[in-house]
């Protein structure tokens, strides 16, 4: 009797409650107006607005300067496995590193103004490490490309200028930036501004992260050393307000310096200029703000190049991963 009982009170409460509900104003969310989306479980595509365009920056390093920025040995011994001394073929071809190619040149004189896969002759009949001097060498870029890619986890873009030439602005040619008279760095902003033109044709951003100086040779042989300091102080700061004018969103751009080796011979000719240079170029790299030297007394010489000027194979691969990891590190090597 008694579950009964509670059988009908439990029926008498479940229909109050339908009651209640049904008197109830049940509010509901409008309709979207636009069309139904569908989780398909995928993300959604990235849609670009009307006129719109897809830029991407990307990382830049200049390399300025003679003959050592240059190079003095063939390409052909980077891309040989088994020649004396190489322990890096896989430089001689590099996809991840491209290197800005200004045009027709002697050995290539069907070839046109272009950013290029960096190679030294292995797949192709020259390399295009260099345009101006050597053509057919290969300098510090090749391995100064290499550890900037793999460091950086990206492809990074070269531009190098070399010549034979001074800093010291009264010398012909000369790097200096010289009020009324056309100078290489009007040769080298020019140049540059071909090669940003052709990146931004690719809706590539340049970035210019750093510029290697590898220079002094000349000032120092033709006794321009005392006034050295002077002279490069002023051309970082030219060249840094000449990027800042054709990149204004540019980041700051740090400067490594090669130092001068301490090794020319005579030394009786040579020691004191020499000093003077080294010493002119260790002042700017502490009074100029992000400027810092690399050291290069330990690397291999040429046996064979004139004064002992320039380094050999193994010395330019060395040259180029010491300079980025001055870059990446914002000091050299220990000193001695």
């Amino acid at each position: 009797m008694s579950e009964l009982r509670c059988a009908l009170r439990c029926a008498a409460l479940l229909a109050c409650l339908a009651a209640a509900a049904s008197s109830q104003t049940i509010i509901r969310a409008p309709a979207p107006s636009g069309p139904a989306v569908i989780d398909t479980g995928t993300p959604l595509p990235v849609i670009r607005p009307p006129g719109g365009v897809r830029r991407r920056e990307v990382p830049v390093f200049w390399l300025l300067g003679q003959s050592n920025c240059a190079g003095g040995a063939n390409g052909f011994w980077l891309a040989n496995p088994f020649a004396a001394g190489n322990r890096w073929p896989q430089l001689a071809y590099q996809p991840f590193v491209k290197i800005w190619w200004p045009g027709p040149s002697a050995l290539r004189p069907s070839s046109r103004p272009n950013w290029e896969d960096y190679r030294t002759g292995s797949f192709a009949p020259v390399n295009n490490a260099n345009w101006h001097l050597t053509e057919a060498n290969f300098g510090p870029e090749a391995s100064f490309g290499d550890a900037a890619s793999r460091a950086l986890g990206e492809p990074v873009w070269l531009f190098k200028f070399v010549s034979v030439a001074a800093l010291n602005p009264d010398h012909h040619p000369t790097f200096s930036k010289v009020a009324g008279r056309e100078t290489l760095f009007d040769e080298i902003v020019r140049e540059w501004r071909r090669a940003a033109a052709a990146m931004e044709a690719q809706d590539l951003v340049p970035q210019i992260r750093g510029v290697c100086w590898i220079q002094g040779e000349y000032d120092f042989i033709a006794s321009y050393s005392t006034s050295y300091a002077t002279h490069l102080t002023r051309f970082i700061g030219d060249l840094r307000a000449a990027i800042a004018r054709i990149n204004p969103d540019n980041v700051p751009v740090r400067v490594m310096i090669a130092e001068m080796h301490d090794r020319h011979v005579p030394t009786a000719t040579y020691d004191i200029p020499e000093a003077h240079l080294r010493a002119a170029q260790v002042f700017v790299a502490a009074t100029v703000e992000d400027v810092f030297l690399t050291d290069v007394d330990d690397l291999p010489l040429d046996p064979l190049s004139p004064s002992l000027v320039h380094f050999d194979a193994v010395g330019d691969v060395l040259l180029g991963q010491r300079m980025f990891a001055t870059w990446s590190s914002g000091e050299g090597p220990p000193r001695r």
